[in-house]
């Protein structure tokens, strides 16, 4: 049985490469909510190996992006579940459907990935990475596959890893000529997602090539709470970011301290920074905090400064009163922050990478 399955896949790749079963652009649209948006562009063509294909409405809607799109996909991933272990059938098999000439084929190929133990064959890698230029497939790929906020369900080879983030910083590059330097902010949604998510897992591998748009987005303020998840991580610019993380801090609203951005996001990447320049803005957070009785941030603020321990002595006698507030937590945090600014032993921040939470309203 198992060997009539491995004569199997080469037929599989042969009707892969032969067919095209779902209607594309030679179909005209029946009027899809992405068609109707005037901002909506498919993809380019940039790899001609990939040929972006608008799909007809009846087969395809993107904001459902987890249904099908192709009628025998059902069967491939049947195959897929029959071969199991066969490693090499599979990533065979999963090239043809990321290749193919069929756009709804090689959609449905992205999530299969997800299914496909231990990392990720090089061949399939690269495959996915040739989806880039086709602007729907980036964003699923980039977003669902390797974006650790959306729990990256695909694991690379450590060797492999150069090769993802060089195609990312490529992908940024040929969106930034096609649609400007703002491209991080374009209206367009498919574009602003891909390269969202591009830059961010730049950021997940502390890779510089993300700080412009990280420190970009700061300035601009245009979704900078994603950037929040992952400026914490450079802290050889932190005289860069650390006016940037303060101006944010100023601009809350001390009656509503966690909406839009919640403070909390602020002082994490402070912490994380761990620049002896982010302390007075640290102590200045704790201050109006104190002012305003708004206690959650005052914790926050107290463990950020923790985290400097013996560096952020000067603040002792403001926390000292904070040992008698009427908050139980803030009575404990002083207590913890006043013993790591004695004794040296600062905790280690945690970064607030947003790991499998929901986004700042």
């Amino acid at each position: 049985m198992r060997r009539n399955l491995g004569d199997l896949v080469p037929r599989a790749i042969t009707l892969l490469r032969e067919s095209t079963v779902t209607p594309t652009a030679e179909k005209l649209c029946d009027g899809c909510r992405r068609c109707q948006s005037s901002s909506h562009v498919r993809g380019r063509d940039v790899a001609p190996t990939v040929r972006p294909a608008h799909l007809a409405v009846d087969r395809f809607d993107p904001d459902h992006c987890w249904e099908e799109h192709s009628p025998i996909s059902s069967v491939l991933r049947t195959l897929h579940t029959a071969l199991g272990d066969r490693i090499a059938d599979r990533t065979a098999l999963l090239v043809a459907q990321l290749t193919s000439p069929d756009a709804a084929t090689r959609y449905d190929a992205i999530a299969m990935t997800e299914d496909l133990p231990g990392s990720l064959p090089r061949p399939v890698l690269t495959s996915l990475l040739g989806l880039l230029p086709d602007d729907w497939a980036a964003a699923r790929v980039i977003q669902g596959g390797f974006s650790q906020w959306w729990g990256g369900w695909l694991t690379n080879a450590p060797e492999d890893t150069g090769l993802l983030l060089d195609a990312l910083d490529d992908h940024m590059a040929t969106l930034r000529t096609a649609y400007g330097p703002d491209v991080w902010a374009t209206d367009n949604p498919f574009i602003r997602e891909a390269y969202q998510e591009a830059v961010m897992t730049l950021a997940d591998h502390r890779d510089t090539r993300a700080l412009p748009d990280l420190i970009r987005s700061l300035e601009t303020r245009v979704d900078d709470w994603r950037v929040l998840y992952g400026v914490g991580g450079y802290p050889q610019a932190a005289d860069r970011l650390v006016p940037l993380l303060a101006k944010g801090l100023r601009l809350i609203d001390p009656d509503h301290p966690h909406a839009p951005i919640p403070a909390s996001l602020y002082l994490s990447c402070l912490a994380e920074l761990k620049d002896p320049i982010a302390i007075p803005v640290i102590t200045n957070t704790l201050t109006w905090a104190d002012q305003h009785r708004s206690w959650t941030v005052v914790t926050d603020a107290l463990k950020a400064l923790a985290t400097f321990g013996l560096d952020a002595q000067p603040a002792v006698a403001l926390i000292h009163p904070l040992t008698n507030a009427p908050d139980d937590a803030v009575r404990a945090a002083a207590r913890a922050t006043l013993d790591a600014l004695t004794d040296g032993q600062a905790p280690q921040p945690k970064p607030e990478n947003g790991y499998a939470q929901e986004p700042p309203h």
